[in-house]
């Protein structure tokens, strides 16, 4: 069995896996925004969009330790919600998901030990921010320069790479961004202590 978690397929998201092997990551912060559509009448922003975020996060920084969430109705369902993860790693992850919010948002931004990264998931962009030097002025003030490096992502189409790994898997290859259903099963149960959470604040 596959999940249909497509962004981990997402190219972006594949070069930032690699980027984050060789970084300590302190924090990550996931956006996904959108209007909701009147045709989703039946399930809320966390089931319906922050889900995808919560298998990233868990796929980027591990399980998680505890949590917290806080969220906002609209006719009767969960349309904007935040929720605070701190993962086993000691790494910290925030996801906001919105159905309130008119700009159509999917990104990442990651902070490490040593640098900053921005992910945009829609427009494929990948920048790593890094400090090149610190040196000290003759007045005794410090000045810091920066280094933007931006990552190439091969262009490739999520969903059929998704495809063509589920079929793969099918044939006995082994694929580590392959989301099984342990993954969906342990996505689910975070998603029902971030609605249990909300439900509580």
């Amino acid at each position: 069995m596959q999940c249909g978690f497509i962004e981990r397929f997402n190219p972006v998201v594949v070069e930032l896996k690699k980027i984050l092997k060789t970084n300590k990551v302190i924090n990550t912060d996931f956006f996904r925004t959108n209007r909701l559509s009147s045709r989703i009448t039946d399930v809320d922003v966390v089931l319906d969009l922050m889900i995808h975020d919560i298998d990233l996060a868990l796929y980027l920084n591990g399980p998680v330790q505890d949590l917290q969430a806080y969220g906002k109705k609209e006719n009767g369902l969960i349309s904007f919600a935040s929720a605070f993860f701190k993962h086993d790693n000691g790494s910290l992850s925030r996801i906001i998901g919105s159905r309130m919010t008119e700009k159509k948002m999917r990104s990442i931004q990651v902070t490490t030990e040593n640098s900053y990264i921005d992910a945009e998931l829609m427009s494929k962009e990948l920048r790593v921010h890094k400090q090149s030097a610190l040196t000290i002025d003759t007045d005794d003030s410090y000045i810091v320069s920066s280094l933007e490096q931006q990552i190439e992502v091969m262009p490739q189409e999520a969903l059929l790479v998704e495809l063509q790994a589920f079929f793969s898997r099918c044939n006995g290859e082994q694929f580590e961004v392959l989301p099984d259903v342990d993954a969906g099963v342990e996505s689910l149960r975070i998603c029902e202590l971030v609605l249990e959470s909300i439900k509580n604040a």
